[in-house]
């Protein structure tokens, strides 16, 4: 049986059943028969391969030292435990941002990170 097929078999298990429920099936019956329906489909299926896709993107982290890193994940912390930073660091971390933000400049007189200005590009 091939993939459009079962697909077919699937739809047409759950318009069957459910309309057995006007018929007066009880909820958990229908549920029931509901899942030996897909089982049995599923059955007919020689293979099936499930890929992993997962998008990696890239952060921007700014260190309270004045140091700026960028680091690749699925979030913010898969991306940090990938560069392999623990969370002992993270009180050393100001703040992150999505992408390669390169939009903030770093004070060493105030000690802190001042967005750049945009008509003047510092």
């Amino acid at each position: 049986m091939n993939a459009k097929s079962t697909q077919k078999q699937i739809s047409d298990i759950s318009l069957r059943l459910r309309g057995s429920l006007s018929d007066g099936l009880y909820l958990s019956e229908w549920e029931t028969g509901y899942e030996a329906g897909i089982r049995e489909a599923l059955g007919h299926i020689e293979s099936l391969q499930v890929e992993e896709t997962s998008i990696t993107n890239t952060y921007t982290l700014f260190w309270r030292s004045g140091q700026r890193q960028l680091v690749q994940g699925t979030t913010p912390a898969d991306a940090m435990n990938n560069a392999g930073i623990g969370a002992g660091a993270l009180p050393a971390l100001d703040f992150w941002s999505q992408g390669d933000d390169q939009g903030w400049t770093w004070n060493e007189e105030n000690k802190d990170w001042e967005r750049k200005d945009e008509d003047n590009d510092l």
